[in-house]
């Protein structure tokens, strides 16, 4: 890491808000995608008969928020881990996956022409 001196001798690390900020661009990129894919409000969702334990809606945004934001911290937190530039590809390439399956589940759970269940 690298220490940048300031005046009267202020030294404050600024890499590591690089790996933290990288993170929370792509863990808050992967949330708005799955938000905008998710059409809860639509007649085709409020048609399907849903099982009598599922929890309120309001209930999805209080989970998934501390959620995302944890993914965050860890992203930022194992990046500035990372010893060799192998360890840093695995790991980027892992936090993609995750996030594109992490928005990409969200519009396949609520597809408009879902198929019909068998009769």
């Amino acid at each position: 890491m690298r220490l940048i001196g300031g005046r009267h001798g202020d030294t404050r690390r600024t890499e590591p808000w690089r790996h933290y900020g990288a993170a929370t661009v792509a863990v808050a990129a992967t949330a708005v995608a799955g938000a905008r894919a998710v059409e809860a409000d639509s007649a085709w969702y409020k048609a399907l008969r849903k099982p009598l334990w599922q929890p309120p809606s309001w209930t999805f945004g209080a989970v998934w928020t501390p959620l995302y934001a944890t993914i965050a911290y860890a992203a930022g937190h194992a990046l500035g881990r990372t010893m060799t530039p192998r360890q840093r590809t695995r790991l980027i390439s892992s936090l993609a996956v995750n996030l594109t399956l992490n928005a990409d589940g969200s519009g396949c759970s609520s597809l408009e022409e879902a198929p019909s269940p068998p009769r």
